[in-house]
């Protein structure tokens, strides 16, 4: 003879409760996925000197104004996600720069520019 089940009002609590659960394990995986991504500040220092005959990429795009025209004025910064940028500088006068740097999140900035060497 077969086994009697779970009763009925046991049965619905169960499903109820793996319903919730459920519900839950995806509202937590909406919260982690929706939250924006960690930002944090770049600090291109440049001489000032340099503005508008400075080109700067960062992960291979051009840096420039509004208009797309270059950069008039050094040092600039940029909000960017958290995480490994390259950097690349080219100024006449000075040796090609590139390097790779971590933009980390907070109140701080990463630098990069300030160790630009003049060309021989």
């Amino acid at each position: 003879p077969p086994t009697p089940g779970p009763a009925p009002t046991k049965r619905r609590a169960m499903l109820i409760g793996g319903a919730v659960a459920a519900a839950l394990a995806v509202l937590v995986l909406l919260v982690v996925a929706l939250r924006p991504p960690q930002r944090g500040v770049l600090l291109i220092n440049l001489p000032p000197e340099l503005g508008g005959q400075v080109q700067v990429q960062l992960n291979g795009k051009a840096l420039t104004e509004a208009d797309g025209s270059p950069i008039k004025e050094w040092p600039q910064t940029r909000e960017l996600p958290v995480g490994n940028v390259t950097v690349l500088i080219r100024a006449p006068g000075y040796k090609p720069f590139i390097k790779d740097v971590e933009v980390r999140a907070g109140k701080g900035y990463t630098e990069v520019g300030d160790a630009l060497e003049k060309a021989p």
